[in-house]
């Protein structure tokens, strides 16, 4: 298991948030889902993170909301919507897709093609809302793209963005 890294935690006497975080990839999301409810019992998890867009008109910085996850094995998960009627306009609301690794513009290309149904790319949404699933935890997730179909993966030295 995992050691948190705590980004914060606020604590009142009605409501305990806990901001953690587990870091990139499939691995490292569930070990902390499963830390986080064994050790603080949540009644919800929302995840945050990076993602790909898969649309063309979806532009880098663009917000998602996802309510579905879908997994490179064909199998899905249904998360809660956090979109309001204010943020309407503003956040897209949406599948998912993981992926094991980073998708470069190529292999966003093809999860377009044959996953048409998929808003956005990334490496943990899939994960985090099935293993609370599996916990008996209810799940959402808010994701902002740093990269669309017209354009590469932000790099920074070795780490991609997405």
């Amino acid at each position: 298991m995992p050691d948190y890294n705590f980004i914060s935690v606020i604590a009142n006497d009605s409501c305990n948030f806990y901001f953690v975080k587990s870091g990139i990839g499939k691995k490292k999301a569930i070990s902390t889902v499963r830390k986080i409810c064994s050790d603080f019992k949540p009644h919800l998890i929302i995840s945050s993170g990076c993602c790909g867009g898969l649309k063309s008109y979806i532009k880098p910085y663009s917000i998602f909301s996802p309510v579905e996850a879908l997994s490179e094995n064909n199998k899905s998960c249904r998360l809660l919507s956090l979109r309001s009627k204010i943020y309407k306009s503003s956040i897209f609301e949406g599948k998912s897709f993981s992926v094991k690794k980073p998708a470069d513009r190529g292999k966003k290309l093809l999860i377009a093609k044959y996953h048409p149904e998929a808003f956005f790319v990334d490496m943990e949404t899939y994960w985090v809302a099935k293993t609370s699933k599996d916990l008996g935890i209810r799940c959402s997730s808010l994701r902002i793209s740093v990269d669309g179909l017209k354009n590469n993966i932000p790099t920074f030295g070795k780490t991609h963005m997405s």
